[in-house]
């Protein structure tokens, strides 16, 4: 069974952008759990590992994956509350189902892989590395500036 959209008024209207389409969410989330850089390289403990396999589990299945799958795997983060790697899956999760959010989402996203990375060192080459990744990944999905659009 496929993932049913959220009812909210987020999904009223029309998906459009980039971001919203639920092969560039997957695309996104399997990237960034699985890059060097990426969540599993960031982990520090095996409750973190574990939520990366249930990520992947679920990543797996897409867009297969159910909406109770997607809310399950939101449970199991919040019993890690706290954890950054934990917020990432969270979040991307709460994409997965809701596309219409899925730009806000990948946002958020990349702020807790950086503060993943953070934990490593004190604001050092950790997460700029996570930076380079996250950026690069959303600049294989995100369709370049048009020239009109850079001459604003």
């Amino acid at each position: 069974m496929a993932t049913t959209a959220t009812l909210t008024p987020q999904n009223a209207f029309p998906l459009c952008g980039s971001l919203e389409d639920e092969a560039a969410i997957a695309q996104i989330g399997n990237l960034l759990l699985n890059e060097e850089n990426g969540l599993r390289t960031w982990c520090i403990n095996d409750a973190e590992r574990w939520l990366c396999r249930h990520y992947q589990k679920r990543l797996t299945g897409y867009p297969n994956t159910t909406r109770e799958e997607w809310a399950r795997l939101k449970e199991l983060c919040l019993l890690h509350h706290g954890s950054p790697i934990a917020a990432a899956i969270d979040t991307m999760a709460s994409a997965h189902r809701t596309n219409a959010i899925a730009e806000a989402a990948i946002r958020a996203t990349g702020d807790k892989l950086y503060q993943a990375a953070s934990r490593a060192e004190e604001e050092g080459e950790s997460v700029k590395k996570a930076q380079r990744l996250f950026r690069k990944i959303l600049a294989s999905v995100i369709t370049q500036p048009s020239d009109d659009e850079l001459a604003v």
